[in-house]
């Protein structure tokens, strides 16, 4: 109550100043319940509600989990707040973001209802509003999937709930526009910018519900970015008779400062009502804008403000660790800031509308922008379907149509990637009647986007089918085409990239390009001194990412390109290395950077950089070369010609950098490293490196000092999260020391997938259990006399099932999984000696086993013995006591 009070006093005391409006969040002092079963009428009966605060989510941990799918269902919020009587009569509530389907109830009248869960929606609520009373406020909230609006299916999480602010606004009887579609009621446009002269059109929309005669005026005062008046002009005068007004005028401002990416230049236009006799304030806006001009030459290079600009970013989803997508503002803006940081001018918001304060960072930081509605995988052929996709692309375009940052408009996103899916959920229709129907939709959202917005163009990114696109009729209808390309990924051989976009470009000239996405997962605790693809090395994303940064830099053609993705981000349904996560960013969830990143630093830095990469692996372990070091890769990033590099105060020698990074290998020892890393520019980088160096003859050691740990299967090293124990690749056994007799590794995907996709239940390790040696009968170890513990690891990571297959392993040569019956029973015996019986292993769950065994004189052999099936080994892990 007390809450309620100061909020009451807070309003007031806005009001009394300002006198003309108030605007304040009122995200604070919710109350919460998920129950699908609830009424309106029910709620006075609820007593188990729990108290939050806006931005929330009710699925901020459930997609990380073991079970299937995560929650989708109604979620109740209510909040009473007291509302005082003044002349402030028109009342608002704005959501800025509400997942998926809400309803709003006012003292129990519904008062209204948005479909879509990334736009904005403003409701009138004067009519159900008690002044000087307490009013309930309650949101229906519902994240289930609605066959009428977009998203129906996407490589990302849909989580639930109020996740943006909510605000009360309140009016005088005289006020621009709320309710057009939830935008500002003033929309600035630039058609025509020089660096000697800009026009400025003001659009905007005026209500009043005051029936009195009373004269008015609008006025436009422009403030330059040294917050100098420049521009003083009154747009309109006239009368209010309790109509709808509209303004449309022209403003010229000479020498304008240009808006660009590396002096981002915003001038402030305040628009103002006033009473034309006394000049008092009746509403206000102000709205930052910006002069610019882009265009296309050609060739279809993109030109900003007649300069030739290469456009280089990144896509970015909104989720965060430990809160969903319920960021708040700061959070927002500190991923805006971290992608200006990268050296990016250019970002994708993919694959939805994003909150204001991301577009509002953009326009600060310089940061061009590509916005879309979410129409991704496949449609419903419907009249609501499109109804509800219309009007989200009116809602992102109005709402955010002041940005000077945004420069394309996105139809759709991989529409015909589910195609199978698509087929199914409009079963009465052939394929050419789907795919014709694919095509009017784009063709309905191309056109409400050229007449809401004249000047910026528009596109859709298409996974790479070309064909099926063209089939559909989609190549040639935008702007500007993305391409979703992950040669090197989901297909072989990443300088094939190049190639296609020049295919592209030589087939449709007329048609801007962009590689829309383009990466390689990678995980922080996996690491591979010599990458392969799909590995989920952060090796193979570096390289992936050099090479393709290579070929776009070189075509003309290509206006540029954004990398898939900003950072990790949350996909319930995957499976990989690290299950309901997308590991394809640049940056880790938490948002500590990838190697990945530190090469964008380097290569678009206009500044002399240099960094010292493999900060997630300053943790080694490893057999020793013939010098008996442990010789192992460092990465390093630097636009210097070369770098000098310092081991242990002793000089490596100088090694010429190529593509912005040097692959350094370095001979560690056992014991802390000290690597110090120089450049002729004067700069230098240090970093400590612990290694544990494992000898080529384990028979000189003693038992306490042998402690290995083998990942079978795998080439790449794993590093517990949680132990931080190093998992070795599996190695051959040679004499001497430790390693696999037998067995076959296992690959997937048409045998280029090292391991497979399935998430192992009961652990954290997936990398461990994903890998494995099938039909292995030997693993070899020469250790001394002594006793040792042995720790066996093992996962069925077959089944009787069907394996699903994953939509968005786009372009796969074959992404389907064996299908075989998951029946093994085999032996596991220590020097001839039966320790025990691999029996029915439960599909897709972790199992350990473990035995202590003494060593004599011939060293240690696990040998296995198939009852059923083929034996098969996870990791080992070696210990002597």
């Amino acid at each position: 109550m007390l809450k309620n009070l100061f909020l009451s006093l807070l309003l007031f005391l806005i009001v009394d100043v300002q006198i003309i409006a108030s605007e304040v969040t009122i995200n604070s002092g919710w109350d919460f319940i998920q129950n699908n079963a609830l009424t309106i009428a029910d709620l006075d009966t609820v007593t188990n509600w729990k108290s939050v605060n806006i931005p929330h989510t009710w699925n901020r941990e459930d997609p990380f989990d073991e079970m299937r799918g995560y929650k989708q269902g109604i979620g109740w919020y209510q909040k009473k707040l007291w509302i005082p009587s003044v002349d402030l009569s028109n009342i608002f509530l704005k959501f800025e973001g509400v997942n998926q389907v809400a309803e709003i109830f006012i003292n129990g009248s519904k008062a209204g209802t948005h479909m879509g869960g990334y736009t904005a929606f403003i409701l009138d609520i004067s009519q159900f509003v008690r002044f000087d009373q307490e009013n309930q406020i309650v949101a229906r909230v519902d994240n289930r999937t609605v066959s009428d609006v977009a998203p129906l299916s996407a490589d990302f999480t849909f989580f639930g709930g109020i996740y943006r602010d909510v605000w009360l606004i309140r009016k005088s009887d005289v006020y621009f526009e709320l309710t057009d579609l939830s935008a500002c009621g003033v929309y600035l446009s630039t058609p025509q910018v020089s660096a000697e002269k800009a026009t400025l059109n003001i659009r905007a929309r005026i209500n009043t519900t005051d029936l009195i005669n009373k004269p008015f005026k609008v006025i436009a005062r422009v403030y330059n970015p040294e917050n100098k008046l420049v521009k003083y002009k009154v747009l309109h005068t006239g009368r209010m008779v309790g109509a709808r007004i509209e303004v449309d005028e022209n403003l010229s401002i000479h020498q304008p400062a240009l808006w660009s990416v590396d002096q981002p230049a915003l001038y402030k236009v305040n628009l103002s009502i006033e009473e034309a006799r006394t000049g008092s304030l009746l509403d206000q806006v102000m709205i930052n804008t910006g002069f610019r001009w882009v265009s296309m030459d050609e060739n279809r290079t993109f030109y900003l403000n007649g300069k030739p600009l290469k456009l280089i970013g990144v896509n970015r989803h909104q989720d965060f660790p430990g809160l969903g997508n319920a960021l708040t503002n700061p959070l927002h803006v500190s991923d805006m800031e971290r992608i200006k940081e990268m050296g990016s001018n250019f970002i994708r918001l993919a694959h939805y509308p994003q909150d204001q304060a991301v577009l509002n960072a953009c326009d600060r930081l310089g940061l061009l922008v590509w916005e879309e509605i979410p129409v991704v995988n496949y449609i419903t052929v419907s009249k609501g379907f499109t109804s509800s996709s219309i009007n989200m692309m009116k809602e992102m375009i109005r709402q955010h149509f002041n940005h000077p940052s945004v420069i394309m408009w996105g139809l759709m996103n991989e529409v015909l990637l589910q195609l199978d899916a698509g087929l199914k959920q409009n079963s009465h229709l052939s394929r050419t009647e789907y795919l014709q129907a694919v095509q009017q939709l784009a063709i309905d959202l191309n056109q409400v986007a050229k007449l809401e917005d004249t000047a910026r163009w528009t596109t859709i990114a298409h996974h790479l089918n070309e064909a099926l696109y063209q089939e559909a009729g989609l190549n040639e209808l935008t702007d500007v085409v993305g391409w979703n390309i992950y040669y090197g990924w989901y297909s072989a051989e990443s300088k094939r990239a190049g190639e296609f976009l020049d295919r592209f470009h030589q087939q449709h000239p007329s048609k801007g390009i962009i590689v829309s996405e383009y990466g390689a997962d990678a995980v922080r605790n996996l690491h591979a001194v010599n990458p392969q693809r799909f590995d989920f090395s952060c090796e193979w994303q570096t390289a992936l990412h050099a090479s393709y940064f290579k070929q776009v830099s070189a075509r003309p053609h290509v206006m540029g390109a954004t990398a898939w993705a900003f950072a990790d981000f949350s996909s319930e349904g995957r499976k990989d290395a690290v299950p309901g996560m997308n590991n394809k960013g640049l940056l880790n969830y938490d948002r500590s950077p990838k190697d990945s990143y530190l090469f964008y630093q380097a290569a678009l830095s206009k500044e002399p950089y240099l960094e010292i990469g493999s900060r997630d692996w300053t943790s080694r372990a490893g057999f020793a070369s013939e010098k008996e070091f442990l010789l192992e890769p460092v990465y390093i990033f630097s636009n210097s010609e070369e770098i000098e590099l310092w081991l242990n105060e002793e000089s490596l020698g100088t090694i010429r950098v190529e593509d912005f990074y040097v692959k350094a290998m370095v001979p560690f020892k056992e014991g802390r490293n000290f690597l110090k890393v120089t450049t002729k520019d004067g700069l230098h980088k240090e970093s400590c490196f612990q290694a544990i160096v494992y000898p080529s003859n384990f028979k000189n050691l003693l038992p306490s000092q042998i402690n290995i740990s083998m990942n079978l299967g795998a080439n790449f090293h794993w590093i517990d999260p949680v132990s931080s124990q190093i998992w070795i690749p599996e190695r051959a056994y040679q004499e001497g020391s430790v390693g696999f007799v037998d067995g076959k590794q296992l690959l997937t995907w048409n045998g280029f997938r090292v391991g497979t996709d399935v998430r192992i239940n009961g652990t954290n390790n997936e990398p461990l259990y994903q890998t494995h040696r099938d039909s292995i009968s030997e693993f070899r170890a020469d250790l001394p006399p002594g006793w040792y513990e042995v720790t066996m690891h093992l996962a069925e990571i077959y089944s009787s099932g069907v394996r699903e297959k994953l939509a968005y392993n786009l372009g796969a040569e074959d992404n389907r999984e064996v299908s075989m019956v998951a029946n093994r029973r085999f032996k596991v015996l220590a020097n001839n000696m039966e320790m025990f019986t691999v029996d029915g292993l439960k599909d897709f769950t972790a199992k350990e086993y473990r035995f202590k065994v003494r060593v004599m004189k011939t060293g240690l052999i696990i040998q296995f013995q198939a009852l059923k099936g083929s034996p098969v080994l996870s990791a080992l892990s070696i210990r002597g006591l």
